[in-house]
């Protein structure tokens, strides 16, 4: 289970950019008028019975469409995205280890 690949936008650009009938699907589907995107559907991954979850620094980072990695098609602009340490924040981290616990994926 992914929440996206380098062929697609950050989860918050995805978010971001569909229509309302589709963002109102989804928000049905999570049963969250108001999700905290891009950790509700990271959140979702993580408790999913899929055996691996991957979630791209960019939606760990919950960075939007600017810095997604490629788009498939296009000759310019792509594979320029570069990920800083010090964009891990401790904030991020503490998150991001909170949901890795609280789904059951954390080793020991």
């Amino acid at each position: 289970m992914y929440t996206g690949t380098h062929d697609n936008d950050t989860t918050l650009g995805w978010y971001n950019t569909i229509d309302e009938n589709v963002k109102k699907h989804f928000h049905d589907h999570i049963k969250n008028e108001n999700p905290n995107m891009p950790f509700a559907l990271i959140e979702l991954a993580f408790e999913s019975k899929a055996d691996t979850a991957i979630v791209p620094m960019q939606d760990i980072l919950a960075l939007d469409g600017d810095c997604r990695m490629n788009t498939p098609g296009t000759t310019e602009g792509n594979w320029s995205w570069r990920f800083e340490w010090e964009q891990l924040t401790e904030a991020y981290q503490q998150q991001f280890k909170k949901l890795v616990k609280i789904s059951g994926r954390a080793n020991g």
